[in-house]
């Protein structure tokens, strides 16, 4: 099935249910989609066509889902991007994917302020009121059109979304994903996840990420209602757990810490909230015995990634307790697979590349043919993470894919940092690595080699990072070496920086 058909569907099944919950306004299935047929019949009027790239900077809200129908709907390419990226990473992806339309909604105006924009950006549109010259209302933009279904054919293995993730290179790669992939990674958590009408479901992170809109999906194909915040504050979405009756609550570990950090937590009446599911970061054992003892909830782990629309492995509700810091089993449509450096499977409890058989994998990595054929190989992705399978089909996560930080469920790539650093004059050498963070379970440190000039101090390098940089990739901490440890061949020797009394 194609993504625009899902929500066109749900709404002709069951038109008056609860689709969404935000600001304190509630949306049917078919307020959402004449919603979305409203937007892709503008886009159409506006000249948008099929393939053609529409870039969205936006915080969660139903805009943001209108214009996601819409584009599938017109067969039109979403290019979902991250609000904490910088104004140059932002112009990057622009001018990378070669984006015809640019979304963006007006809490984010003075970060695109900051942008120079592509040639090929041919419109602006802001969700609110905008003081840019050029910029055209979105309100205004769908008020003349349509509320009919566009009547565009559009073929499951088109192109649906692009959605970039972090480089090792220092640029970010763009994942095609197709309407297939998308639909079927989405059954996939149907099948795996415990949704049942009439539940309402506490979507607490960004849909520009895989590990978000994909799970939405899954809600429309259910009928069930999504509760979404436009930015997550701990006692108002405890508030909206006591006031909605919210079974199952969809997170990162980061905010389910800072849930259970809210004072007189106990004094709300949770007991409707029976899950919480938390892909995107390592799910401590410590958070989920206290989540239980305390609240009476279930932390399920999820494993996944960007390159196969989000589901990868998770863990079944029954086991959640017994098998602490374990990534579950695959999925019910996925293949799961330990190789080790000559790509050969390993057997049972050996430490290897993880790689993945589904059919929700990506395309590829758009105007990256070389990344491609190094990271989908006979069929299987091989996904650069480091984990094992036990005799009975676990899977537990051991390091990350190369030196990655993950920083409250945000991947880090060392790589962008460094190249950022590296381009203060007087810098001549850096290596960064993740080190323990209370708050985020990992973030930067920058490690940066003395050399015989006067260096910048860490405020200072700190500050340029954060005009280049989105704040989760800003080092938190600076050390000054002598000399940065090196192998033979020169190549910096992180496990000798991530030695006990480094970070």
């Amino acid at each position: 099935m194609v993504i625009g058909k899902v929500l066109s569907q749900r709404a002709l099944i069951t038109p008056d249910r609860e689709a969404l919950v935000f600001n304190n306004r509630t949306f049917s299935f078919k307020e959402l989609n004449q919603r979305s047929n409203k937007t892709a019949n503008a886009l159409i009027d506006l000249g948008i066509r099929q393939g053609d790239r529409i870039g969205l900077l936006m915080l969660n809200g139903n805009e943001f889902l209108e214009i996601y129908f819409a584009a599938s709907k017109i067969g039109a390419v979403l290019v979902p991007l991250n609000i904490r990226l910088a104004p140059p990473e932002l112009d990057f992806i622009l001018n990378d994917c070669r984006v015809s339309v640019f979304f963006y909604g007006a809490a984010l105006e003075e970060k695109v302020k900051e942008m120079d924009y592509p040639a090929g950006v041919r419109y602006k549109i802001c969700a609110g009121p905008s003081s840019l010259p050029g910029v055209i209302s979105y309100r205004e933009f769908i008020s003349a059109s349509k509320y009919v279904e566009p009547g565009i054919s559009v073929d499951e293995d088109d192109l649906n979304v692009v959605m970039y993730t972090s480089g090792t290179t220092g640029h970010p790669k763009g994942a095609m994903l197709t309407h297939r992939g998308t639909y079927s990674a989405c059954l996939d958590l149907l099948i795996g996840l415990n949704y049942l009408y009439p539940d309402r479901c506490l979507l607490l992170g960004p849909f520009f990420h895989s590990g978000f809109i994909t799970p939405f999906l899954g809600h429309v194909v259910r009928g069930i209602c999504t509760i979404i915040m436009d930015r997550f504050e701990p006692e108002a979405a405890v508030r909206l757990i006591q006031e909605k009756r919210v079974r199952l609550m969809l997170g990162v570990t980061a905010i389910m810490k800072m849930i259970l950090q809210v004072p007189d937590l106990e004094s709300y009446d949770l007991d409707c909230w029976e899950i919480a599911i938390l892909p995107g970061s390592p799910l401590p054992y410590s958070l989920i015995k206290e989540a239980h003892d305390r609240i009476g909830v279930l932390c399920q782990n999820l494993w996944g990634l960007t390159e196969i629309c989000g589901p990868g492995s998770l863990m079944n509700i029954e086991d959640i307790l017994l098998l602490p810091e374990c990534a579950g089993k695959p999925y019910f449509n996925v293949d799961i697979r330990i190789v080790g450096p000559d790509g050969g499977q390993l057997p049972s409890d050996s430490t290897g590349e993880i790689t993945v058989r589904c059919p929700n994998v990506m395309q590829g990595y758009l105007n990256r043919p070389e990344d491609t054929a190094e990271a989908i190989r006979d069929g299987w992705l091989f996904t650069g993470d480091m984990g094992k399978l036990d005799k009975d089909g676990y899977l537990y996560i051991l390091d990350r894919k190369q030196d990655m930080i993950l920083s409250g469920g945000e991947k880090v790539y060392p790589a962008e940092i460094e190249k950022v650093i590296l381009e203060m004059p007087s810098i001549t050498d850096v290596a960064v690595i993740g080190v323990p963070d209370e708050k985020w379970g990992e973030a930067p440190k920058a490690f940066i080699e003395r050399g015989d000039k006067r260096l910048p101090g860490p405020e200072e390098i700190i500050a340029f990072c954060r005009r280049k940089l989105a704040g989760y990739k800003v080092p938190r901490r600076i050390e000054f070496i002598d000399k940065l440890p090196r192998s033979p061949s020169g190549k910096v020797l992180k496990r000798e920086l991530r030695k006990e009394g480094r970070p």
